[in-house]
Order: C-alpha cells, then structure tokens, then sequence
C-alpha cells in the first residue's frame, strides 16, 4: 500500500536500474525516476550500502563486522525466486554494518550490509 496523488492505493512495483515502476489493482500506471548518487562530499560518498534486490532469505554472511573486503568479496548472500543473489563489495573497504542474519526474510531495497572505504594508505599517521 501507498499514497499516491493524495489518495491510498494498493500496486505492484518494479525496480528497474534508476526507475521504479508502480501498477495499480486499477490500472494506473506510474514512473519515478531515481535521483542519481552524488559522491561529492556527502555521507554517500564514505559508505557503500549494499542492498536487497528483491525480497528473499539471507542464506550466508561470509564476512564479520570489521573486516576488510575487496572489490567483488561476498558480503552477503540471499536467495530469491529459487536463485541465488550475491550482493558484493563495491570498493576496497571494512564492513562496517551487518543487518541481516542467517535465514533472515528480507523485504527488498533493505540495506543490508555496509562497506565504508579502507582509509588510504596517503591517509593514514605515521606510527
């Protein structure tokens, strides 16, 4: 359910890259479009949500908080429509939040697990 030109309706969606597709148990259909993500100096650009592409079950977390990951790690794995999704680190980074469990249900476009970037090595204080 949800509010759409002022009134409450029932609708399927569909995500598909930047756009989000709602139908209607009456026949009405609508189109938003994303906004696309800044990495400029907003909190988005220091961490990398790793998000649920449908809803399904979480089946493993091959990392822990803290870890470091490179990209393309395993972070998490779920199962969806009889498949598996394996949702990857995007960028060197630690795993900063793990939000899922093991045999978990997810609803979709749920965060679930963070990846901030690794501090650089230019970055990092003389010991």
């Amino acid at each position: 359910n949800a509010e759409y030109m002022g009134r409450r309706v029932s609708a399927a969606f569909s995500v598909y890259k930047d756009n989000i597709y709602l139908f209607t148990k009456d026949g009405t259909l609508a189109h938003f479009r994303l906004p696309a993500q800044s990495f400029g100096s907003s909190s988005r650009s220091t961490r990398h949500d790793l998000t649920s592409p449908m809803p399904g079950k979480c089946v493993s977390v091959p990392v822990r908080k803290g870890q470091a990951v490179k990209k393309g790690d395993a972070v998490v794995v779920m199962e969806a429509m009889k498949m598996e999704h394996v949702l990857r680190a995007n960028a060197d980074g630690i795993v900063d939040e793990i939000n899922c469990a093991v045999g978990e249900l997810v609803d979709a476009n749920v965060a679930l697990a963070v990846v901030k970037p690794a501090p650089s090595a230019a970055s990092a204080s003389p010991a």
